[in-house]
């Protein structure tokens, strides 16, 4: 682990002089690495010493770098303003996200947690197509440093209190009344839960299409992720409150769902469908059981990579149409037969049918919930449903109609139509290999 943090700041300091080609194949060895180095690291029992972590950071690695790798495939229309800089803030972002996966001490986490936030606002601010990037960006830097400050404070609490705040001494400690939800706050703003998600959709929509990747793909992990670490600290709380907690969870997804189901703006909706898919993983925490946190886990990563596709397949009509509307981007099926397959393909991901990995995990959420209480079995349907609904919807307004469109807006190139394959791929190919992760 020490070799590739080294390597990863030393890929930061030497970006600026080094070629896109080259810097993602830098990427994919790290990637390699690290996925070599898991049982290396389950022996020592350093930061592997429970399944969860080991597991937990191992898997939100590989994602982190394979996202990263295909943000540099998709961006090769912004690589031409900046390109340094540009690549310097990629790096930056990288680093920070595997500092936050590599740590045990939750103090160190939450300086790595907050420190993404500011890589992501340049890229927001610097990259973004519109004039309102400028207020997306202050709202999403506000909103979550206000919701950040209380957890730096319980923090603080912990340590004075218990003398430590490293993972593996707080496992048999626990939190109680107000410090919980100062705790949880951070990170229920960065999943996000409803009524906390005002953010996401205006740094959805203002964002580039690497922008747009690195939220849905790791940062609203990162949440979750934050969720599971300290899972040990409120896990007595949850028995008592966790109701009220996955009740307003379920009953906000179902509420974004009929939302989706009304929306015009093709990114709107898929930056929408994150949170009807974060409850689901939400509601798996509060159960506190293995298969629950399992789950949530799973759902995650096979969130990641399907909610950063839809948004290269939104930004892939968005060039050459200049809209996101549904109205206007009809019948897009007699102009790019192909596409219409990726976008089939992914709509079906995105509502969890087989093969995804989504569908594992959505099954496991579903088990842990209904054994938790036979009540949630109602809203869970209510949610699949609505989740089923406006994925076809979307698939079927873009692809389906007649065309406002009368000529193609250009051709689709091979590199974007290989960023499809490298989401598509993992995404189905973990479910055929579900037996390495059940292990």
């Amino acid at each position: 682990m020490v070799g590739l943090m080294f390597c990863v700041v030393g890929l930061l300091m030497v970006t600026w002089w080094m070629d896109k080609s080259l810097l993602c194949i830098i990427i994919l060895f790290m990637m390699v690495k690290c996925y070599f180095c898991l049982d290396g690291y389950y022996s020592l029992g350093w930061v592997w010493m429970y399944w969860c972590v080991m597991y937990w950071c191992w898997g939100m690695m590989i994602l982190t770098f394979w996202i990263v790798f295909l943000m540099y495939l998709s961006s090769k229309d912004l690589l031409y303003i900046n390109l340094s800089f540009y690549s310097m803030i990629m790096m930056l972002v990288m680093l920070m996200l595997f500092f936050s996966f590599m740590v045990c001490d939750l103090f160190l986490f939450y300086l790595s947690f907050e420190s993404v936030l500011i890589p992501t606002v340049i890229l927001i601010v610097g990259w973004g197509s519109q004039p309102e990037r400028l207020k997306a960006g202050l709202y999403m830097l506000f909103y979550t440093i206000v919701a950040s400050l209380p957890l730096l404070l319980c923090l603080l609490y912990v340590y004075s209190n218990f003398g430590s705040v490293h993972y593996l001494v707080l496992v048999d400690f626990s939190l109680c009344g107000f410090w919980v939800l100062m705790m949880l706050v951070a990170f229920l703003v960065k999943l996000p839960m409803y009524m906390l998600h005002l953010w996401l959709p205006r740094a959805h929509v203002e964002a580039p299409v690497t922008g747009s990747m690195v939220l849905a793909g790791v940062l609203l992990k990162l949440g979750g992720y934050g969720l599971f670490r300290v899972v040990f600290l409120v896990k007595h709380f949850m028995i008592s409150w966790g109701g009220y907690l996955m009740s307003l969870g379920l009953l906000g997804g179902l509420v974004i769902g009929l939302v989706c189901v009304g929306q015009v703006d093709m990114k709107m909706l898929v930056a929408y469908s994150s949170v009807v898919h974060m409850s689901l993983v939400l509601g798996g925490f509060v159960t506190c059981t293995f298969i629950g946190l399992y789950g949530g886990f799973v759902m995650l990563l096979g969130h990641g990579l399907c909610s950063s596709c839809l948004f290269n397949l939104v930004n892939v009509l968005y060039e050459r149409f200049h809209t996101r509307s549904v109205m206007i981007n009809k019948g897009m099926m007699s102009l790019y037969p192909i596409l219409g397959m990726w976008w089939f393909l992914l709509c079906v991901c995105n509502l969890s049918a087989p093969p995804s990995f989504g569908l594992v995990g959505e099954i496991m959420l579903l088990v842990g919930m209904i054994h938790w209480s036979l009540v949630m079995f109602v809203i869970l349907c209510l949610l699949n449903f609505f989740t089923a609904v406006f994925s076809l919807y979307l698939y079927h307004v873009i692809q389906h109609g007649k065309s406002w469109v009368n000529v193609m807006g250009g051709f689709i190139s091979m590199r974007e139509y290989m960023v499809f394959l490298f989401h598509w791929m993992p995404l189905n190919v973990m479910f055929v290999c579900m037996t390495l992760w059940m292990e």
